[in-house]
């Protein structure tokens, strides 16, 4: 009786524990698997550091179209200003000088130059100085104007390249985690899958001795009635076989965030964003390449080498 119930209280309930252990141990790796996914999401997901940055370049983009605009308004403003005073210059009417020159002295003739001098500054002479201090104003808040927006261009530019740089980052880091963590995965289930066997087959054994016991504990000699004892631990005692639950995995998540091929300098940036001043009075400057070689190189995004799945967890 004693032996019935050692086997029964603390044999078979060694199994559960045991397999209660082997269960958890494969949860918490099947975890640290998802836990990659749900930093990764929370990086990527409404409210994300990803949408932060999305909003930072968006915001500076703005930013420099807004300053474009007003750069045409100072450039119109100068060239109207400038061409004003240039039409009236190009206008005057030069007074002729007497003939002969002022040799004759004070004679009639030089009184018609003087005269005619006279008029002339009086005719110009203030619209003059007007016209010039307009033009030159404008030129100054024009040349003001495209310094504002050439350093807003680069700020830009800045921004886009600092938030591919951080997507990138963000890919290799969920990229590392998850391969990490399937590698570490897939080495427990298979130590479980190979102990799991071992305790499936030691419950088996062990309900065969239960039935040995109880036919001897009833003075039986025959033992045949044991012969029926499932040797099948999942269907023949599918409520107490030491089953563990295998969960699949979620699918590694391809990282499609980062903007391939369009980036500072690039002919697709650059049509994308700057082909609406091409021809225009408002031209941008020189544009600031991304330095970080992740971007340029592509390493993660667009099916590049090394973005995808290493391993097969299921």
């Amino acid at each position: 009786m004693v032996f019935l119930n050692t086997i029964n209280t603390d044999l078979l309930g060694a199994l559960e524990a045991d397999r209660a252990a082997y269960q958890a141990e494969l949860d918490a790796a099947e975890d640290a698997v998802h836990l990659c996914d749900t930093n990764r999401n929370a990086w990527f997901g409404s409210g994300g550091t990803f949408e932060s940055a999305n909003s930072d370049v968006d915001g500076k983009k703005d930013d420099h179209e807004t300053c474009r605009t007003q750069e045409g308004v100072t450039y119109n403003n100068y060239t109207g200003y400038c061409s004003t005073m240039h039409s009236r210059v190009c206008s005057w009417t030069v007074c002729d000088l007497p003939e002969g020159g002022f040799g004759d002295g004070d004679s009639d003739a030089v009184n018609t130059y003087m005269t005619c001098v006279c008029d002339f500054f009086e005719d110009h002479a203030g619209s003059y100085y007007d016209e010039r201090n307009n033009c030159l104003e404008a030129h100054d808040l024009h040349d003001a104007q495209v310094i504002v927006c050439d350093a807003d261009q680069h700020d830009f530019e800045g921004e886009y390249c600092s938030r591919e740089t951080a997507v990138q980052g963000a890919c290799g880091t969920y990229d590392s985690c998850r391969f990490g963590a399937e590698q570490s995965y897939l080495t427990i289930k298979s130590n479980i899958e190979d102990l799991e066997q071992i305790a499936q087959a030691q419950f088996v054994a062990l309900k065969h001795l239960v039935c040995y016991g109880e036919q001897i504990l009833n003075n039986s000699t025959d033992l045949s009635g044991c012969d029926s004892v499932s040797d099948d631990c999942e269907t023949g005692y599918p409520d107490a076989c030491p089953i563990i639950v295998y969960d699949v995995l979620d699918p590694f998540i391809d990282c499609d965030e980062p903007i391939m091929g369009n980036y500072p300098c690039t002919g697709l940036f650059t049509a994308q964003f700057y082909d609406q001043y091409s021809g225009t009075k408002t031209p941008v400057d020189d544009c600031t390449a991304c330095t970080d070689s992740d971007i340029i190189g592509g390493r993660f995004g667009g099916g590049a080498a090394g973005n995808g799945r290493k391993t097969d967890p299921n």
